[in-house]
């Protein structure tokens, strides 16, 4: 019995750190593409944005050490943000998760269309509909016994 207890506990540890990493990684992997086009391709000036890019990053990750330690049990922004302001604050970092996350998407199936596009030309007039399609349909059950 306690090696199945030990063995559930690594899954679902794995499972949070999975759940907890997609955010950022998926972040990342199109920080450089982004960069580039905003840049029109001037790679000179790629390494300065990268560098404010990891500056900003560093920033918010002393900002959640900080708020871990303050609230090590939980709550995080939005715990903060109700004891420093009032519980009237709290939709703030709230709202900003789900902006965050609805963009996080909107990126990931962009970045999709473009892939599919780019392996099959003759589907670009139906970009719009691709996209639509990709947004609604049902997550993949591979790997799941």
């Amino acid at each position: 019995m306690g090696s199945t207890r030990r063995t559930t506990r690594v899954i679902l540890f794995v499972a949070f750190a999975f759940a907890i990493m997609a955010d950022p990684v998926s972040s990342v992997a199109y920080t450089i593409e982004a960069s580039l086009r905003a840049l029109n391709g001037h790679l000179g000036l790629l390494l300065a944005t990268q560098i404010i890019v990891l500056s900003i990053i560093a920033l918010v990750d002393v900002n959640y050490w900080q708020l871990v330690g303050r609230f090590p049990l939980g709550g995080g922004s939005a715990e903060g943000a109700a004891r420093a302001f009032g519980t009237g604050w709290v939709f703030l970092p709230i709202g900003a998760l789900i902006v965050d996350f609805v963009l996080t998407i909107t990126i990931s199936v962009a970045a999709a269309v473009s892939a599919l596009i780019a392996y099959v030309p003759a589907v670009a007039p139906m970009r719009i509909a691709l996209g639509l399609a990709l947004l609604a349909a049902p997550p993949s059950r591979r790997g799941r016994g």
